[in-house]
């Protein structure tokens, strides 16, 4: 899995349903002291919110991106920050939603679908190389 993979979902309109206010609130919640950059100033640029955090895990720290069109979220952090995130994103984007959340390499094409309770250790069995399936009720 490489530090460019992207967390997104492919259900309904594409949207993880993350605002970028509760984007952030949620991300100084789980990440205290962390930096915030928002850059609305540029409409062309993708990200609108930049997440500048270190994990308590360890000391190297990582950004997280939040994209303006409120469809992705990704890291440049390591392995491990990047299945940390993903296991965020999932807690904070609601279940109720029915929306699933992916982890996909795009570099390979490899993709997990990351589901409520799961743990890093879960993720790394589930990741194969099939990207994720539409819902077949979409």
């Amino acid at each position: 899995m490489s530090n460019n993979s992207l967390i997104y979902t492919p259900d309904g309109d594409g949207s993880l349903a993350l605002q970028a206010d509760a984007f952030v609130e949620a991300a100084l919640s789980r990440w205290p002291g962390a930096q915030v950059v928002r850059t609305t100033a540029d409409l062309d640029d993708p990200v609108d919110v930049t997440v500048r955090a270190a994990d308590l895990e360890d000391t190297h720290r990582f950004q997280i991106f939040h994209a303006r069109a409120l469809d992705t979220v990704w890291t440049d952090g390591d392995e491990s920050q990047v299945l940390r995130l993903a296991l965020w994103v999932r807690s904070v984007v609601p279940v109720e939603t029915g929306k699933r959340v992916v982890l996909l390499d795009p570099v390979t094409w490899i993709a997990v679908v990351v589901k409520p309770g799961m743990t890093k250790a879960a993720i790394r069995e589930a990741w194969n190389g099939e990207p994720p399936m539409p819902a077949e009720d979409a």
